[in-house]
């Protein structure tokens, strides 16, 4: 019998975008300047966070009240810019050894935007984002059931999906599971802070949270090490910090 194989040194380091790599929520920021109804949107949002939709669901509603252009889109995601230490954390942990991507269940336009004006070159899913007449549709990120809109308009996966839990848009769960069967990696780390990354934390080996992911894992009974900043990050891991990148941020 071949025994599988041994797991070198090198962990998987997933990193959440919106709050995390980004200084703001942009996805958020986002539908709350596009929605038409805001007393709507807040309730669809209330309703993920307590359990009552999963985040299709949550994405498609969303979408289902947002009416806004890919222009006017991409010139409101202008303002948004990811956290000063941003290029030097992703630089340390590559000169540690280790493998990091981005995994959102946000929107893939503004992440792919921000990344590069940043300069920072890092593997990202998220979830895309159709823009129709009617309104935009988004296409999950991992595979799972396909929400019916108004309008006969269908939120699906997209044709690349990756592997997922059913009820995350963008699974952070899935990719760890993914990575572990891989036989690659020692560890597999988590950075976050919000309600998105509850399948991600639950599926990691080491977790490093703050703000709603930080308390969640508090009422869980999941070990988690809070953090303000990715630098916070870096130095409990024992990296060595990497100069911040000379472009702006």
């Amino acid at each position: 019998m071949t025994s599988p194989p041994h797991p070198d040194l090198r962990d998987f380091i997933l990193v959440d975008f919106d709050g995390t790599l980004a200084a703001a929520d942009v996805g958020n920021r986002f539908f709350h300047r596009f929605t038409r109804d805001g007393a709507a949107w807040r309730r669809v949002i209330d309703d993920w966070k307590q359990g009552r939709a999963t985040a299709r669901e949550c994405l498609a509603r969303e979408c289902e009240l947002a009416r806004v252009s890919e222009e006017e889109a991409r010139a409101f995601v202008r303002s948004f810019h990811l956290v000063p230490e941003a290029a030097g954390f992703a630089a340390a942990a590559r000169a540690a050894g280790h493998d990091l991507a981005v995994a959102s269940d946000g929107l893939s336009f503004y992440i792919e935007d921000l990344l590069e004006r940043a300069g920072v070159r890092l593997p990202h899913r998220a979830n895309r984002l159709r823009f129709e007449s009617a309104g935009p549709v988004p296409a999950f990120g991992s595979r799972g059931p396909s929400i019916a809109m108004a309008d006969g308009r269908v939120a699906a996966p997209a044709e690349d999906a990756g592997p997922g839990c059913g009820a995350c848009g963008n699974c952070k769960g899935a990719t760890f599971t993914e990575a572990r069967a891989s036989g690659r990696y020692r560890r597999l780390v988590l950075v976050g802070d919000g309600y998105s990354d509850r399948c991600g934390a639950r599926a990691a080996d080491v977790r490093y949270a703050k703000d709603d992911l930080l308390a969640w894992c508090g009422e869980q009974g999941i070990a988690a090490t809070p953090f303000t900043t990715l630098d916070e990050v870096a130095r409990a891991e024992g990296w060595p910090i990497c100069p911040p990148s000379p472009r702006p941020l």
